[in-house]
C-alpha cells in the first residue's frame, strides 16, 4: 500500500513522467489501472495502457541487472543500482519515443 502512496506522491510533486515510471512495476500497476479506469473511464485506460509494453522493458532491464550486480554488491546497494538503472533505460525509451 505504500507503493501506491510513493506512485501518487512522485506523480503529484515531481512529474507524471516519474510517476508513471513507478506505477509500472507490479506492485503498483494493478491498482494504478483500477484507480485510473474507475476515476478516469476505459477511454483513458487504454491511451495509459497503449505504450505499456515498450514502458515495460525497464522492469527487464531491472531484474536483468539485479541478477548481475546483487552477487557483486549486495541487495541494499544492489537495488538501488538497479533501480538507477532501471530509471534510466525508461529515461531513454521516452527520448526514443519523443523521435517516433
Amino acid at each position: 500500500m505504500w507503493i501506491n502512496a510513493l506512485v501518487v506522491f512522485l506523480g503529484e510533486f515531481t512529474s507524471p513522467f516519474w510517476g508513471g515510471v513507478l506505477a509500472i512495476f507490479p506492485a503498483a500497476l494493478i491498482s494504478s489501472l483500477l484507480v485510473i479506469h474507475w476515476i478516469y473511464g476505459y477511454e483513458s485506460l487504454f491511451a495509459m495502457t497503449r505504450k505499456l509494453p515498450i514502458g515495460s522493458l525497464s522492469i527487464f532491464i531491472y531484474v536483468i541487472s539485479v541478477m548481475l550486480i546483487f552477487p557483486i554488491v549486495g541487495f541494499v546497494w544492489g537495488t538501488l543500482l538497479s533501480l538507477l538503472v532501471s530509471l534510466l533505460t525508461s529515461y531513454l525509451l521516452t527520448q526514443l519515443g519523443k523521435l517516433f
